[in-house]
């Protein structure tokens, strides 16, 4: 079985994306979601078996990974929450505006060497 996995560098791109569009004040809900979807569009994970699957196993596949998307869903929201709670408190406590805390850690993280970000 072969799985098609983004790189960790490329899923801290992707937060980071989320992030900034996130906490863009200016932007309505439904132009945040165009943006994102623009930027990052959903992905998709190619599994490829060196056997075939009857139509049984093809649908209990189709069903673990209908769900361990929703998980994935759940979450990222959950991790999105959290985020945005966490820059606000700092925000807050510096009163350093949010957009300078979003380009500090994207700094910090573009500067960190591949080898510290790989799993």
């Amino acid at each position: 079985m072969d799985i098609d996995e983004p790189s960790v560098r490329d899923s801290i791109d992707r937060w980071m994306r989320i992030l900034t569009i996130h906490g863009d004040a200016n932007l309505t809900s439904e132009e945040r979601n165009e943006l994102l979807q623009q930027v990052n569009p959903p992905s998709f994970t190619r599994i490829e078996f060196d056997t075939k699957l009857d139509e049984r196993e093809k649908q209990e596949l189709s069903n673990a990974v209908t769900k361990v998307g929703k998980q994935q869903t759940y979450q990222t929201a959950a991790h999105l929450a959290i985020d945005e709670i966490l820059i606000s408190w700092l925000a807050q406590a510096t009163g350093t505006p949010r957009s300078q805390i979003i380009q500090r850690l994207g700094l910090t993280l573009a500067a960190m060497p591949e080898d510290t970000t790989e799993s």
